[in-house]
């Protein structure tokens, strides 16, 4: 049931990960104690929270974290359960227990590529020192080991952020543009490039990346992007790169206006 589940979550479609969800329930009451079953559930759900998926996210972002908590106190030496319980701390705004997680997850597993691909979420978040640059040479380093991965569109995308971050908005956009371009039903990496295209001035190329996010997840407007970023980051100073693009052409103040509009 795990694998099956698995097998949704990789293909990364608003009706798959729905589908994954029963699956690990399943599991979990064959076995409440597999801890793979509970890691799985906590990833599912913490990406539906991410992507604005979840009819319910104060609750699914209590159910994933407490099926994190669960899955690695019931094995904490799994490099998968690491792997899925790192990924939902870093959506759900602990980037230090995530980065742990996943530096012991490629410690144990050093070829795990996606371990390596998911650090890209908290070393964007934590604010330390040098995280930036460690980012960078990680997905650098792993999209020339594996190029052809299917993870290399989700690296493109922390590449882009990281970028973003230090000001280097033209490769930023690049990158933005190969991520689309490799996997574009990855909702993330459209609202990214908009941000990117919004330092730039080009508002209607951001419009278009932002309706193509919504033709994808329509509950990830510009402003849950923002909120979950502000989740997400250690400080609203780490998150603003990452939607001031968006504030700068006013994108967010006319969500707001429409959202008010439709209410």
């Amino acid at each position: 049931l795990v694998q099956r589940a698995r097998s949704y979550t990789l293909s990364f479609t608003p009706r798959t990960l729905t589908d994954a969800t029963p699956l690990l329930n399943q599991a979990i009451e064959l076995d409440f104690e597999y801890a793979a079953a509970h890691a799985a559930l906590a990833s599912v759900l913490a990406e539906q929270v991410l992507n604005g998926l979840s009819e319910k996210p104060e609750s699914d972002r209590q159910i994933a974290l407490e099926s994190a908590a669960h899955a690695s106190a019931i094995t904490p030496l799994d490099p998968f359960v690491l792997k899925m319980c790192g990924a939902a701390w870093a959506y759900f705004g602990k980037p230090q227990r995530s980065l742990d997680a996943l530096r012991q997850a490629v410690e144990l597993a050093p070829f795990d590529f996606g371990a390596w691909g998911f650090m890209g979420w908290p070393l964007a978040a934590t604010g330390a020192p040098g995280d930036l640059e460690e980012l960078q040479r990680i997905m650098d380093w792993i999209l020339e080991a594996v190029p052809d991965h299917p993870g290399s569109p989700y690296w493109m995308y922390h590449l882009s952020v990281a970028l973003t971050c230090e000001g280097e908005i033209d490769p930023a956009i690049e990158y933005g543009r190969k991520s689309t371009s490799r996997n574009p039903r990855f909702p993330w990496v459209w609202m990214q490039y908009a941000n990117a295209l919004g330092m730039k001035g080009d508002r209607e190329a951001a419009l278009e990346a932002i309706d193509r996010c919504r033709d994808i997840s329509p509950g990830l407007t510009p402003e849950y992007y923002r909120a979950m970023l502000l989740e997400m980051c250690s400080g609203e100073q780490l998150a603003l790169p990452r939607f001031a693009g968006l504030e700068r052409l006013g994108i967010l103040e006319n969500q707001q206006a429409e959202d008010s509009t439709a209410d």
